[in-house]
């Protein structure tokens, strides 16, 4: 079963659109603070421009062992969160776009990941759902977990949105939130994803 929490953190200075927005005329599903569900279509440049409530895919990509996460860094000409390090690649999701197909399109774009394939055979499972809203961003979001079984030398990286990646244990991936940069969307369903597997340990 799906949970879902709330986050809003303090309102950074300006805005963080470093760089021209990606894919301006890209049709994105606009939905409200209170539901993820869509109320209308926008362009990308329209979300960003206004900060639009939107939905996004968040994948995070471990191990067969599930010890580690592949952490990428995005390119310093992205349009939020330029040069940080994101541990669960995903993306802004179309107006009739699912989250399990979004998330599914997704890595397959930015890291080449196909799930269903032999390297990661399973789809990607839902974890739970959570707003989050700073001064770049406003959007549901929904924490997939996503193991592949590959090598670094297997992923097949997008040029416009990844600049590099690794493999991260744990306590690697806890210190990174601590440190930074790290896109803060991201940071918060690790953190959750990190205490909940914690407590779930023996």
């Amino acid at each position: 079963m799906l949970l879902a929490c709330r986050v809003v953190l303090a309102s950074t200075p300006g805005r963080t659109l470093a760089s021209a927005v990606q894919k301006p005329a890209e049709l994105v599903g606009v939905c409200t603070r209170e539901s993820s569900a869509v109320v209308r279509t926008e362009t990308r440049a329209t979300v960003r421009a206004q900060n639009l409530p939107h939905r996004c895919s968040y994948c995070l990509v471990v191990d067969a062992a599930q010890q580690r996460v592949l952490v990428q860094k995005r390119v310093a000409w992205k349009e939020t969160y330029p040069s940080h390090f994101d541990p669960c690649p995903g993306g802004v999701m179309g107006p009739d776009e699912t989250f399990e197909e979004n998330a599914a399109r997704e890595l397959a774009e930015e890291m080449g990941i196909v799930a269903g394939s032999a390297l990661a055979p399973r789809p990607p499972e839902p974890l739970f759902d959570f707003w989050f809203e700073d001064a770049t961003i406003r959007n549901w979001g929904r924490l997939f977990k996503v193991t592949f079984e590959g090598d670094l030398a297997d992923l097949s990286l997008q040029d416009e949105e990844v600049e590099s990646v690794s493999w991260m244990d744990r306590a690697e991936l806890a210190r990174l939130l601590d440190t930074g940069p790290v896109c803060p969307d991201a940071a918060l369903a690790c953190r959750r994803w990190l205490a909940s597997s914690e407590s779930e340990s023996p």
